[in-house]
């Protein structure tokens, strides 16, 4: 559209120079069709900033946990959903790592997980994660997704801070 708004313009320039007779009228069609064309391409922008803007992150709650304790966490699922979940872990200036996945009702856990410190438990309404022994490397942002596979969501979050003393010498 903005293309043959465009073009127009363009030759609305070139024949208002050959003609004096239509000279005004063509530079008053062409002022006009400017005003046009600026007017679309700000709708445009400003549209895309609404349409940006018009989702609200939402704060990621903090749950804090002492150092060698346990900590279940929780996720809703819903009967809607098609059947895919994950539960993942971010731990600033690292990569996403995936802790266990799988069907809403068969998860199982994944890569370094896959010891006795991590348990996934599904659910009817809430699938959970349970570590024991909670260690400073379990400091991250912890998030469960489901969906299907062109339409998953992320459920619920938390941040995990861990108290306590760490020993570097003994």
């Amino acid at each position: 559209m903005f293309v043959g708004l465009l073009v127009c313009f363009k030759h609305c320039e070139e024949y208002g120079k050959t003609n004096q007779v239509k000279q005004k009228f063509r530079q008053t069609f062409c002022i006009q069709l400017t005003s046009v064309v600026h007017f679309l391409i700000f709708i445009g922008l400003y549209s895309s900033v609404l349409i940006q803007t018009a989702e609200i992150p939402h704060r990621i709650p903090v749950t804090v946990a002492t150092l060698g304790g346990s900590l279940t966490l929780a996720c809703p699922v819903s009967a809607d959903d098609a059947g895919l979940f994950y539960w993942y872990k971010l731990r600033f200036g690292y990569m996403v790592q995936t802790i266990a996945g799988g069907s809403l009702y068969k998860l199982s856990l994944r890569g370094p997980f896959k010891n006795s410190r991590f348990t996934v438990t599904p659910g009817d309404d809430l699938n959970f994660l349970h570590i024991k022994n909670i260690s400073k490397e379990d400091e991250a942002t912890y998030f469960c997704q489901s969906g299907a596979a062109y339409d998953m969501r992320v459920n619920n979050a938390t941040v995990l801070v861990v108290n306590g003393k760490v020993c570097l010498f003994q």
